[in-house]
């Protein structure tokens, strides 16, 4: 399996497969290529090399395999025809030799020894080789193949995100590209539905079985939206398209989560079908919760303690239908359809107690109740259409995608004492997006390479919030009309790019392009008393550039400069009112502005023998950042809501790395250092100081005989500072174990999560101009969970027409921006 992963991607990134030979009701005889693979300077033989096969003066794989520790290949069962052969292997310049020709005078042929020359070439690939390539680092992205890794199984895409170098996911789910939380989220390449309401909710649901690799671009290019601030996460779920029928199941259930997955794959000749499924629980578990205001004023001081128990289940499902159809050797269609469904239920019972500490001390007592159950419905249609020519690499692609989403969020609360209520409140949000796309690509020679592409979506979002107090004579809820209202919202952006990659001299590679995206907004109530969202129309422009240079296929520099954009989702835009604490209300702001962020990057990675280090000092500037802002009225209620809070500048280095101590032992690291400096002047900012934030991982593998496997992974994440206080730090470590049998195609696996710690604490302090806060939760932590997997079917290397859109050319949607 580990020499076929080469020629799996060699497949992947292929324009398109070719019927090889000629067809017919009768026998023709075939033939076979048989050569060695050494390295041009030492001599010694190339394992794991790609030898692939194609037709003459068509860019079509039809065969291929990869070199055994011998760097010898043999590929048979050739048909007659004239052939070229394409050989490659990271650290390499590849090789073509376009001479071959199969015929019945000569249908055995022996090329011998064939040499291959190291590369420097700055674009290259660079993988972390340790257990199964569980890390790779690319020009413009780091990529972690999450089915590699043994710890994941039984858990969901926020574990698995975790462990992915230069991200940081909190208690809660919310994510952050070193330092920032302004990310866009993709799936398959793709922009989803289901993540325009709350991503951390929708990546719970998401069973980390399902996912094959996540890639983190942190300089994209001008293809890319200019979308996320930070940098584009790109989870890649498993979709195997060989010839054939195979599938998969995926299966666990522990102290804490219960999933499964299947998938299902089927090809023949020109068509491809693929279904999938998923279902996630997260079994319901209390949590102890102690909050504490305290207010100052020149009349008295109060103190707020609410102190008490939350039990949140979580449940979700998905299925997928994707189809694959070859019109002829250089066009493809393809249709895929996904419904996405999760939700979670909230039971609260707290006490209450507020203080007024004055000439007479005053205090009340009371409890409240409360229950919350949110579900969000999702629904992703796409059409993508793509033509290949005759010079490699030379395309052109359209795409369609249909997006909605639907999420419903219910509070029913009842209070006594300190606040004596009983009300009700419901939030259903829509959302509806309509992308088009097409993407040119043509190289103009080796070393220049030409693309453009335009690129419209056209969004429209509806909230409907409805508020209701409990009337006690005539025992019904009755609508307030005050505190209920409706949003109609669009979204419209257009945009077009160009982009060139060409060769600098002395061999320094570059990518640079412009991007331009027009934005159009309104917003507008139903009530004539609350003043519409102002229509705004802005243009952005995007550039973006990436310089490159490498030495001797070890060392790597990197220098990239982008300018990226983050407009506020649904998350952040509705003004639903959630009072399920009467004391602590927080709303959405339809009148959030766009972040607008430059990002600057200078790294170096070195890749020698057993050793793989990257290092990446960058600085971000972001101009009216986003974050949650806390106000706390006279009457002792606080509001919460979002704001563009200021300038925040952060200069950070990232560092990540692999090394093999001994054959069956790998150790491999993370760090991330970061500032968060903020200039204000349109709140009161408590955190004005250069505040330092950082976290540290680490995994340690071992790969034993006969199929067994060990690991520990271990991650801390320090504080993490707002304008207004900090978030809290936290740690986690887990040990995992898995056994493969059935000549591979079956695993079980053990994986213990923070044994020797049960719970965790997390506390999260604000301070702001006449108050201090702090919340505690104290949260069950320690998991155990049992796992399975099982392949079946029969996958085959075999030539075919079939080909694969490249991820990186695939529509690549607005987004939905980051909620905390």
């Amino acid at each position: 399996m580990f020499k076929n992963i080469y020629v799996f991607i060699l497949l992947f990134i292929s324009s398109f497969t070719f019927a090889q030979g000629p067809s017919g009701g009768f026998s023709v005889q075939q033939g076979d290529i048989s050569m060695t693979i050494v390295d041009s300077i030492t001599g010694l033989p190339v394992e794991f090399a790609t030898v692939a096969l194609s037709i003459k003066d068509f860019d079509k794989i039809i065969n291929g395999a990869v070199t055994d520790a011998t760097g010898s290949i043999k590929l048979d069962k050739i048909n007659p025809g004239k052939y070229a052969l394409t050989i490659s292997f990271i650290g390499y310049k590849n090789k073509v030799i376009d001479t071959i020709k199969i015929n019945s005078k000569r249908y055995s042929i022996n090329i011998g020894q064939v040499k291959i020359v190291p590369n420097d070439f700055m674009l290259k690939e660079v993988e972390i080789k340790g257990q199964a390539a569980l890390i790779e680092t690319k020009v413009d992205r780091i990529v972690y193949n999450a089915e590699k890794d043994l710890t994941s199984s039984g858990g969901n895409a926020t574990d698995i995100l975790r462990k992915v170098p230069t991200l940081v996911v909190d208690l809660d789910g919310n994510i952050q590209m070193r330092g920032s939380s302004n990310i866009r989220v993709l799936i398959n390449g793709k922009p989803s539905a289901v993540m325009a309401s709350n991503v951390s909710d929708a990546l719970k649901m998401i069973p980390s079985d399902q996912i094959k690799s996540v890639e983190v671009i942190t300089s994209p290019s001008a293809k890319y939206d200019a979308e996320g601030t930070a940098g584009i996460i790109n989870i890649i779920t498993k979709t195997k398209k060989i010839e054939g029928f195979n599938g998969s199941i995926n299966g666990s259930g522990g102290t804490r989560f219960v999933n499964g997955s299947l998938n299902l794959n089927y090809r023949r000749g020109d068509l491809g079908v693929t279904l999938s499924g998923g279902t996630n629980g997260f079994i319901s578990q209390s949590s102890n919760i102690y909050f504490e205001r305290n207010q100052y004023s020149t009349d008295a001081t109060s103190r707020l303690i609410q102190d008490g128990t939350s039990a949140v289940a979580r449940f979700g499902y998905n299925v997928g239908l994707g189809l694959d159809y070859d019109l002829n050797a250089s066009n493809n269609l393809s249709t895929n359809i996904r419904l996405n469904n999760f939700g979670f239920n909230t039971d609260a019972n707290i006490g209450i107690s507020n203080t007024i500490f004055s000439i007479d001390t005053l205090q009340v007592l009371g409890n409240r109740k409360s229950k919350n159950n949110f579900e969000n419905i999702g629904l992703d249609w796409s059409v993508d259409y793509k033509k290949t020519f005759k010079t490699k690499g030379h395309e052109l692609s359209a795409s369609f995608q249909y997006g909605k989403n639907k999420s419903i969020n219910d509070y029913t609360t009842n209070s006594s004492g300190l606040v004596s209520i009983m009300d009700q409140s419901n939030n259903n949000g829509i959302n509806n997006e309509y992308t088009l796309q097409t993407d040119y690509i043509h190289p103009i020679n080796e070393k220049v390479t030409f693309e453009t592409g335009l690129k419209s979506i056209l969004r429209t979002i509806d909230s409907d919030s409805k508020y209701a107090l409990f009337n006690a004579s005539t025992n019904n809820y009755e609508i307030d009309n005050t505190r209920s209202n409706i949003l109609n919202y669009t979204q419209n952006v257009y945009a077009g790019y160009g982009l060139v990659s060409f060769q600098l001299p002395f061999q320094i590679n570059a990518k640079t392009g412009l991007r331009l995206e027009h934005t159009e907004i309104e917003g507008k109530f139903n009530k004539p008393d609350l003043e519409p969202i102002n229509p705004n129309k802005y243009n952005t422009l995007i550039p973006t550039i990436n310089l490159s240079k490498s030495f001797n296929a070890i060392h790597n520099f990197k220098l990239s400069y982008s300018k990226r954009l983050q407009r506020p989702s649904l998350f952040y835009l509705n003004p639903f009112v959630n009072s399920s604490d009467p004391k602590n209300i927080s709303k959405g702001n339809p009148a959030l502005l766009p972040e607008i962020a430059h990002l600057t990057e200078l790294s170096y990675s070195i890749y020698y023998k057993k050793v793989v280090v990257n290092a990446a000092l960058y600085y971000r500037r972001t101009q009216d950042i986003i974050e949650s802002y806390v106000q706390v009225q006279n009457n002792g209620i606080s509001y919460t809501t979002f704001k563009n809070v200021g300038v925040n500048n952060s200069i950070g280095l990232n560092a990540f790395g692999s090394w093999e101590i001994i054959k069956p032992w790998t150790l491999r690291g993370n760090v991330n250092v970061y500032t968060y400096n903020l200039n204000s002047n349109n709140i009161v900012a408590t955190n004005t100081n250069n505040q330092m934030m950082y976290n540290l991982a680490l995994i340690s593998s071992w790969s034993f005989n006969n199929g067994w496997f060990a690991e520990f992974f271990g991650l801390f994440n320090s504080a993490r500072y707002t304008s207004q206080g900090k978030n809290p730090s936290f740690s986690i470590y887990s040990f995992g174990f898995k056994k493969e049998f059935n000549n591979k195609r079956a695993s079980l696996g053990l994986n213990i999560s923070n044994p020797f710690t049960p719970d965790q604490k997390f506390t999260t302090d604000l301070r702001g101009q006449d108050f201090y806060q702090f919340n505690e939760i104290k949260v069950p932590f320690r998991t155990i969970n049992l796992s399975f997997n099982w392949q079946f079917g029969k996958m085959e290397f075999k030539g075919s027409k079939k080909k694969n859109i490249n991820n990186d050319d695939l529509k690549q949607g607005d987004g939905s921006g980051m909620g905390n």
